[in-house]
């Protein structure tokens, strides 16, 4: 997970993203940055959002974002080794519920975020779907940049007269249903 601070007198220096994993530190740094009225933007890939640690975070979190690349479960367990999309949509579900359920005074926004490539762009329409049915907020659609030659092929730049209508065509359905939707330009 990432979270970047918000409005920070707490943090000094150049840091503006503090990493961490989902250890006994966790609830601490999300009950000091409470008591301190700090806000975060957290991204996770949503595996470890269990009832204890949803709670944590929607008590200081500004926006929540889930990583999710696809929407068929084959490709999505490829994309990101070690997660498991059912696990993450159960985990999902959950948070907005308790979202939802508890009304904190910052109700936080959900964002599902997409990195875009060859293997998954067509189903950036179905993603905006799938938010839009479970009661996200916003989807963040943005084109991959390879860092390593394995991955080179999957990359969309220099292609996009290829793959834009499904950007227009997820664009298009996000209006539709009142879902805020940014992607790559």
């Amino acid at each position: 997970m990432w979270m970047y601070f918000h409005n920070c007198g707490v943090l000094r220096g150049p840091a503006s993203f503090v990493f961490f994993s989902i250890t006994s530190w966790f609830r601490h740094l999300c009950t000091t940055a409470k008591n301190y009225d700090v806000l975060a933007d957290i991204v996770t890939n949503g595996m470890l959002l269990d009832e204890d640690n949803i709670g944590s975070i929607l008590s200081i979190a500004a926006d929540v974002k889930i990583s999710y690349d696809s929407s068929e479960e084959e490709l999505f367990n490829l994309l990101r080794p070690g997660c498991k999309k059912s696990t993450i949509d159960t985990n999902l579900r959950k948070l907005l519920r308790q979202r939802d359920i508890s009304a904190p005074q910052q109700k936080p926004t959900v964002t599902i975020q997409s990195t875009l490539m060859k293997s998954n762009i067509h189903q950036l329409p179905e993603i905006v779907s799938f938010a839009s049915d479970v009661g996200a907020d916003r989807v963040k659609a943005y084109y991959m940049i390879s860092y390593s030659s394995d991955m080179d092929c999957e990359v969309l730049a220099g292609e996009d007269s290829l793959y834009r209508h499904y950007i227009e065509e997820s664009r298009e359905l996000a209006k539709e249903t009142g879902l805020v939707f940014e992607a790559s330009e």
